[in-house]
């Protein structure tokens, strides 16, 4: 047990010896099914269902910031009855904003070896058990396929993004403390809707077999690549300070779609508990910051002025 401190002195839940001594056996099926390429050990280790439909939603937005990233970190691992899967967390930096500086490289990021995920790597687990199985990898495309059907192919993702505009728009141009113009809103927008429609391209070719679906096969044949030039991927957000798209406050990340808290992201902290990732600065991040401090001062000095008169009138009468 103690070789999984790491696991249990983070656990969300109080966590009893028996929950230990499962967690462990779980991990030790799906290590030893990942290297035999057993279907069954590791199915008495993973919600399969559930972690495949995760993996297909997590690797479409490309979030580098994640468990799939070079970081390792901003999820949950959940276990129950033996079974594993993940729970999703931080997600403001989705679409190639994490890093933003190669659009290309970000809509055709392969399905197969996912952003810092290597060919025949095992150190990304609740990953790797999906190609080190064929049985599974198919079931990854095909729930792929499925993907692209019920939210590309029938407009879903298009109405959807249309929709949320329209319910937030006059909101975000109302809004005194937003980290960014309303036109760059604007653009955001129409920025995301033509990164979802090339993302969904790239992955149609893919799993076609027109597209390379790994970092090697793309490598190999980089000229059927889907192009991306048009897109600036900073214009839907990104890591770091400023205004607009290049960042939500100092320090944080952030842009029109962007903001973990008023602050942005911070580094990870071993005693928040979780197992890494964005927490909240609650200090001021801008003029309106400023601005609200000053608001919040009058505010509790016409409180304290009331109360005071309330207590003299009080014993007078």
């Amino acid at each position: 047990m103690d070789s999984y401190s790491t696991i249990f002195d983070s656990a969300k839940t109080i966590t009893s010896y028996k929950d230990k001594k499962r967690l462990i056996r779980s991990l030790k099926s799906l290590s030893e099914g990942i290297e035999n390429s057993d279907a069954e050990e590791i199915a008495e280790a993973v919600d399969v269902d559930a972690v495949i439909r995760y993996m297909v939603v997590h690797n479409f937005v490309v979030n580098g910031d994640s468990y799939t990233g070079s970081m390792i970190h901003n999820y949950y691992l959940y276990e129950e009855d033996g079974l594993m899967s993940m729970i999703p967390w931080d997600y403001n930096l989705a679409y190639g904003t994490f890093q933003a500086d190669d659009a290309e490289s970000a809509v055709n990021d392969p399905i197969d070896t996912p952003l810092s995920i290597t060919e025949g790597s095992t150190d990304r687990p609740m990953f790797a058990w999906i190609t080190s199985c064929e049985e599974y990898t198919e079931l990854y495309h095909e729930y792929h396929e499925n993907f692209l059907s019920q939210f590309y192919e029938s407009g879903y993702l298009t109405n959807l993004i249309d929709t949320t505009y329209n319910m937030i728009k006059e909101y975000v141009e109302k809004d005194p403390t937003k980290f960014c113009e309303t036109s760059e809103f604007e653009t955001a927008v129409e920025t995301i809707k033509e990164f979802v429609t090339l993302r969904c391209q790239s992955i149609e070719g893919q799993l076609a077999g027109t597209i390379g679906s790994t970092d090697s096969e793309q490598e190999a044949d980089p000229d059927v690549l889907i192009d991306a030039s048009s897109i600036t991927l900073s214009d839907m957000g990104s890591m770091g300070g400023g205004h607009g798209g290049s960042g939500g406050g100092p320090g944080g990340s952030g842009g029109p779609f962007g903001s973990s808290g008023p602050g942005g992201d911070m580094p990870d902290f071993d005693s928040f508990g979780g197992p890494g990732g964005d927490m909240p600065n609650f200090g001021p991040t801008s003029s309106h910051s400023t601005k609200n401090l000053l608001y919040l001062g009058g505010y509790l000095l016409l409180l304290t002025g009331a109360i005071i008169f309330a207590k003299v009138y009080k014993r007078r009468k």
